[in-house]
């Protein structure tokens, strides 16, 4: 496993390579950079590289590159973390650019929810859970983009790789049924529905 951290009083970066199945460090190097990430590999000798099957890391492209160079018969999987950070990354961009266009109508219905649409549904209550219950009702892309990226949740109840695809149709025919759009023109704003993914759907396979 490659992941970055912030490390020491500079909070600069470094590097650090995991066997999740003992559940111990292996190595540590500085920076989150291809080369960083080499290092970790050279560390372990031919034989063991030749023996790693899945690689978790987070969404990282040096680390994919290094990956990808010194152990190429591996899988590389994005670790849940990072995806569901993504995913909340691509609502609030949907979010951000509706709230923009509704101001300009004078519409301030979405000041506020950024903090709402982070929470778990099952965590919130009282004014708040009313709050999101109208905005999954109405019409607006922040509500069908928080609504596909709740849906997501259930991807990680899948034990296998058939069951993993099976889902990403799923997500894909809704998604393409009603696509999360803008107001201003029809236009496409929210990130593609998600695709069968490889990356994604062999963690299921693990």
């Amino acid at each position: 496993m490659n992941d970055g951290n912030r490390f020491g009083a500079g909070q600069g970066y470094v590097s650090v390579m995991t066997d999740i199945d003992q559940s111990r460090v292996l190595e540590v190097t500085a920076h989150r950079t291809t080369d960083a990430a080499d290092n970790l590999w050279k560390t372990l000798s031919e034989e063991q590289r030749s023996k790693v099957k899945p690689v978790c890391m987070d969404k990282w492209q040096a680390y994919e590159t290094s990956t990808e160079r010194n152990v190429p018969q591996a899988r590389i999987v994005h670790d849940r973390f990072h995806i569901a950070k993504s995913l909340n990354e691509a609502v609030d961009k949907v979010r951000r650019t509706e709230h923009r266009e509704l101001q300009q109508d004078g519409d301030d219905q979405l000041k506020g929810v950024r903090q709402i649409l982070l929470f778990n549904p099952e965590n919130l209550g009282g004014e708040k859970d009313e709050e999101l219950a109208a905005l999954r009702k109405s019409t607006l892309a922040t509500g069908r983009a928080w609504s596909l990226k709740e849906l997501f949740r259930f991807f990680w109840q899948e034990t296998d790789a058939v069951g993993g695809r099976a889902f990403f149709s799923i997500m894909v025919c809704l998604g393409d049924s009603r696509p999360v759009r803008s107001r201003q023109e029809g236009r496409a704003d929210a990130e593609d529905p998600p695709r069968q993914n490889p990356d994604v759907v062999c963690f299921a396979n693990q």
